[in-house]
């Protein structure tokens, strides 16, 4: 009779590592799409595209950054703006170009996703020394971690650097106050460490705020009571996230990301914060409709849609149900309170933002509750008697999730792969319904010249909105481009008359002005953008000196182009422009000088060489002036020949 075969097993120290390393795989796979793709113009604009603090590692970059008072629209969160910073000093884009080109934006990627495998890797620790001696509840919340379609915004979206950041910070923090709990060597060194990486994480975005909650349920899990000596441990904290809150109010406040009181009712505000529970726990289970953009609901008679009637009940009810557990387990009350103290500031119970619901907002309270679904299981698969006949097929179930997340992952990372893919996958689930959608993709088709799609998407917006200055300064923007001098004016007046105090639109009508040679009202224009908005003035220079070149006021030309030149040594234009008002104000000597600095910066520019050769003649110069004609000419500028033939007979 053959010997009993024995099954192949892995020695116990080496089961966890191998089974990390799977799960990170794994992860790796899911999200590969990210890699491939671009930046979006979903807030990388305003946090790194136009943002000059990252584009430069320099100390007034980084002092600014972490104590500056103008956030220009963004939150406060400098530390992972710093870390583009730091990315930009090895990368060195060109920022005039940065969102055209996918290259610069896939290091950016590439750094979001080590920082959600680390982070996937401090999920499996954390877990670890909450169930010691136990393996599938660490798996299992881990695994789920790294591969949840809920996720894919968090770590395929470049700006949401902040969201893998302070997770990292968080988790590592959890772990030192969880080795402090248990009496490690140097418990005093695990405090502080716990503490100082709590702060980083609140630099690196306020979501970390909750984390002296948490740390307050670890020590209910661990020890079942919260005693006098860990209320006291845990004031510190507390006050750090106080100041902190405080201060993102008032950034958040200073950009009208609040929505105002009255905008919705208390009952309404309720609705709204049940609606949320409910449905990140229904997308937890059923991850479907996923999109970057959830509106407030259509009113249907002038009343909310029956689920936010409903969804209230439920989330009280489901809150009820765990609460009942408190004596019985700690594993339920534990693990939705995680979630719900990690959830609890987004559920829009003060609007913040256009959103109803974000799925990033899931990034750490979803582990909460796979720490339930983890410990469940595990004690499942632990049972004797005939319980433990599920154990086998409710494993095969769970693969099978994987299995699904991971491909549903593996699809929502390739929407991210630039604001027309985004924006049309929230055109094909909302229609109408998301104003802004045909707007950003319309801006994405316009800076892409692709002009019939951008002014396709531009007047669906302005059906459905028409107060929105900025489309009609886009819009004119492309009929200007067309030459349809008249519709790009309408469109631009009509910006002015819903902001008086856009600048932009001033700017760019006084340009189309310009060009219908009405150069008293351009010239209005450009002193009253100036007025309103002194930073933008090196535009208004720039343009307001070619028109006093076109009406012949050459000295106020030169005078304006020398300001741009005092900020910006490196114009070329400006050089140019200030050259031929040297030229034609009679100073042939300076004319020559600032051609000659343009055709240092762009040593290609025939249209500065054949004006240097005017310059040189002036100056009794011909045989440069010789030179720089012949030169121009054979870079295909066209120099008449009667003047190469002057020069050439010293006249």
């Amino acid at each position: 009779m053959a010997p009993k075969q024995q099954g192949v097993s892995l020695p116990a120290d080496r089961k966890p590592l191998i089974t990390i390393l799977a799960i990170l795989a794994l992860t790796w796979l899911a999200y590969q799409p990210s890699l491939k793709n671009s930046f979006v113009n979903w807030d990388d604009p305003k946090y790194l595209l136009e943002n000059h603090l990252v584009w430069d590692l320099t100390g007034d970059n980084v002092k600014e950054l972490f104590f500056g008072t103008e956030l220009n629209g963004r939150s406060y969160v400098p530390l992972s703006q710093l870390s583009f910073a730091v990315e930009n000093s090895f990368i060195k884009p060109d920022y005039r170009k940065l969102d055209l080109f996918p290259e610069y934006a896939r290091p950016m990627h590439r750094t979001n996703l080590l920082l959600h495998l680390l982070n996937t890797l401090l999920v499996f620790i954390f877990i670890r020394m909450l169930t010691p001696g136990r393996l599938i509840p660490a798996a299992v919340c881990a695994l789920f971690f790294g591969i949840h379609p809920m996720h894919v915004e968090s770590v395929a979206w470049i700006t949401e650097r902040k969201d893998v950041l302070f997770t990292l910070f968080f988790l590592w923090s959890s772990i030192e106050w969880v080795k402090y709990l248990r009496g490690s060597p140097s418990p005093k060194r695990h405090y502080i460490f716990s503490l100082v990486l709590f702060v980083l994480g609140l630099l690196a975005k306020s979501a970390a705020v909750t984390l002296p909650v948490v740390l307050g349920l670890i020590v209910y899990w661990r020890e079942g009571k919260i005693t006098k000596k860990h209320v006291m441990l845990l004031v510190p904290y507390f006050v750090l996230a106080v100041l902190h809150g405080i201060v993102t109010v008032l950034a958040i406040d200073s950009v009208n990301s609040i929505a105002a009181p009255s905008s919705f009712t208390f009952l309404e505000r309720v609705m709204f914060a049940g609606y949320g529970n409910i449905m990140y726990l229904v997308k937890l289970v059923v991850p479907f409709g996923l999109t970057n953009y959830y509106p407030y609901p259509n009113l249907v008679n002038g009343h909310l849609p029956v689920i936010f009637w409903v969804a209230p009940v439920f989330a009280l009810a489901i809150f009820g149900l765990v609460l009942m557990t408190f004596r019985k387990s700690r594993v339920f009350v534990f693990g939705y309170l995680f979630f719900l103290a990690n959830v609890a500031l987004t559920l829009q119970f003060v609007p913040v933002g256009p959103n109803i619901m974000c799925e990033r907002y899931t990034y750490v309270p979803y582990i909460g509750l796979f720490f339930i679904v983890g410990y469940l299981i595990d004690r499942l698969v632990q049972s004797d008697g005939k319980d433990n006949r599920m154990a086998a097929p409710l494993l095969v179930f769970l693969g099978a999730g994987a299995v699904i997340f991971s491909w549903i992952t593996f699809q929502r990372s390739k929407v991210w792969e630039n604001s027309e893919v985004l924006w049309t996958d929230v055109i094909s689930k909302y229609q109408y319904d998301v104003p802004v959608a045909y707007k950003n993709r319309g801006n994405f088709y316009g800076k892409r010249k692709r002009f019939d799609q951008a002014l396709a998407d531009y007047n669906i917006f302005l059906q459905l909105k028409q107060d929105d200055a900025g489309i009609y300064v886009n819009r004119g923007n492309i009929h200007g481009m067309r030459q349809q001098h008249q519709e790009a004016l309408n469109d631009f007046t009509k910006a002015i008359g819903i902001d008086p105090k856009n600048t932009d639109a001033l700017i760019n009508r006084a340009i189309t002005y310009s060009m219908q040679h009405r150069y008293e009202l351009a010239l209005s224009d450009y002193n009253r953008a100036l007025q309103l908005t002194p930073e933008k003035r090196l535009d208004v220079y720039q343009n307001r000196g070619f028109t006093y070149l076109q009406t012949g006021r050459f000295k106020e030309a030169i005078e304006d182009f020398s300001a741009v030149l005092k900020e910006i040594p490196g114009n070329d234009d400006a050089w140019f422009y200030r050259g031929v008002a040297y030229f034609n104000y009679g100073d042939p000597r300076n004319a020559q000088r600032d051609f000659s600095q343009c055709i240092a910066i762009n040593p290609s520019n025939s249209g500065a060489i054949y004006n240097r050769a005017l310059a040189y003649r002036r100056l009794g110069d011909n045989t440069h002036a010789l030179e720089d004609a012949q030169r121009a000419k054979a870079l295909g500028y066209d120099v008449p020949d009667a003047l190469i033939q002057q020069l050439q007979s010293g006249q």
